[in-house]
């Protein structure tokens, strides 16, 4: 038999919480996963998608290379889409004049 799983400190080893464990791990790692980003963006309605295409092709400088993008770029547009994405300067997406 091979080396026993492990997982969290707590957690006895090769426990059906194990597997739960490292099935969470990859699913909650969207910014790394194309598989886990994948299933995000079946998600999507098809302006949404539309969205998140126009925020790869211009946002990221993707053009229309944006298929390449990779995990992370791509967890950036689909929360852009979804409006969920924050930028560190609100006053970018900010449609009052500047003073």
């Amino acid at each position: 038999m091979g080396e026993p799983r492990t997982g969290p400190i707590g957690v006895p080893p090769n426990s059906k919480y194990v597997e739960i464990w490292h099935d969470m791990q990859s699913l909650l790692d969207y910014p790394n996963s194309l598989d886990a980003m994948f299933e995000a963006e079946k998600t999507l309605t098809e302006a949404q998608r539309y969205e998140m295409g126009n925020y790869l092709m211009f946002q990221c400088n993707l053009g229309f290379d944006w298929g390449f993008a990779n995990a992370a770029q791509r967890a950036e547009a689909f929360l852009n889409a979804i409006g969920q994405w924050k930028t560190q300067n609100s006053n970018l997406n900010s449609q009052e004049p500047r003073t």
